[in-house]
């Protein structure tokens, strides 16, 4: 596997757990923690949001002090999770190419480069020496690595391997970790009231 996601892992360690809850309570049990799952995303992007900024944000007040591009990106990622939610009400949530980048589209609108498609040049990720595929190649990645993710019986692992998937080839400029985190709740959430369309 490591050849076509580009790292390896123990799938012996998703073999006994359990992920089957209804669908309506999965939903409301994520719109609930909206606050929290935001918070929680802007740490993994080393972002400086308080938990209490994001909370007034969502609740539609604006907070003194705070940049305008930061409770825009708050809005975007309440407004990426509830296009999540409505992809997978309708069943038209998949793991495809379109739905990352129409998930993309809404998470990194107006701070990436470029948003909903997938990037057209390099990238670096900061911190380290790894280098990212370049863009001439990300289409193929993505197509076989996809191939061997629906593979995947366990819903658990397969959430889990597509968010590496998609965080490690960094498809887009900006925003690769949040869209490849709704696309591993989409798979979730698919997967705990059924299968999530191939």
């Amino acid at each position: 596997m490591k050849d076509i996601l580009g790292f390896t892992y123990t799938p012996s360690l998703f073999k006994n757990v359990k992920t089957k809850i209804g669908k309506e309570r999965a939903i409301f049990r994520l719109q609930q923690r909206f606050p929290a799952y935001i918070w929680n995303d802007s740490l993994t992007e080393g972002k400086a949001y308080t938990y209490p900024m994001v909370k007034t944000v969502i609740d539609g007040i604006t907070t003194g002090g705070s940049k305008l591009t930061h409770q825009q990106d708050i809005l975007n990622q309440k407004k990426s999770l509830e296009k999540l939610i409505d992809l997978v009400k309708r069943g038209e949530f998949d793991i495809s190419k379109n739905a990352f980048c129409s998930l993309h589209d809404v998470a990194a609108k107006e701070e990436a480069l470029e948003w909903g498609i997938f990037r057209s040049g390099s990238v670096g990720v900061a911190g380290t020496n790894y280098s990212p595929p370049p863009a001439h190649l990300l289409n193929s990645i993505f197509e076989k690595g996809i191939q061997a993710i629906k593979k995947i019986d366990n819903s658990l692992e397969q959430a889990i391997i597509f968010f590496l998937f998609g965080a490690y080839h960094q498809f887009f400029y900006d925003g690769n970790k949040r869209t490849s985190r709704l696309m591993m709740n989409g798979v979730l959430l698919c997967k705990w009231v059924g299968r999530a369309r191939h």
